[in-house]
């Protein structure tokens, strides 16, 4: 009988003509939009896109350099081991000092806000007082001007009972 399990063989490969056209028509397709594209963002992802797919002796490195690129501007889906290394990366990145910033900014305006808008309440609040204070004062003048209004008339009742009171007594007024 004839046992392949356990015979030796050499195995070599090539790059067949259908990988190689494919290859081929992905670099026209690319140089055809890089030709029509006037938006520079474009223009440097398809330029990237045509790097990453060079083939080539000594190109493996540029390769995964621009896949790498493209992988983190989110045009290319990352691998599932790219995608545990960016995570891993996230969690152990610096805080932003820009982004930092901006968040103090943010604060400080918030911050500058709430002060404005109790600034403003507190005004408002002077503002019913003072009027309040003057309802009061004006109510105090009225009562006080009745009263003093009631004391002259008092005074006047008082004066002129006390000159018809002699008379009725039948005293002779003074001359």
């Amino acid at each position: 009988m004839n046992d392949l399990s356990r015979a030796s063989f050499d195995v070599t490969s090539s790059v067949g003509p259908a990988t190689q056209s494919r290859r081929d028509k992905t670099q026209r397709d690319l140089m055809g939009i890089l030709a029509i594209t006037k938006d520079p963002q474009t223009a440097s992802v398809v330029e990237q896109m045509l790097l990453m797919n060079m083939d080539g002796e000594g190109t493996s490195e540029m390769r995964d350099f621009f896949r790498k690129r493209l992988v983190q501007a989110g045009v290319v889906k990352p691998t599932d081991e790219e995608a545990q290394e960016m995570a891993a990366a996230m969690q152990n990145a610096q805080p932003d000092p820009q982004a930092l910033y901006l968040q103090a900014a943010a604060q400080e305006a918030q911050a500058r806000a709430l002060k404005a808008q109790a600034d403003t309440g507190l005004a408002v609040a002077k503002a019913e007082e003072t009027k309040a204070k003057t309802v009061e004062t004006l109510a105090n003048v009225k009562i006080s001007a009745q009263s003093q209004a009631i004391k002259t008339a008092e005074a006047i009742a008082r004066a002129t009972t006390a000159q018809s009171t002699p008379q009725a007594s039948g005293q002779p007024m003074a001359e």
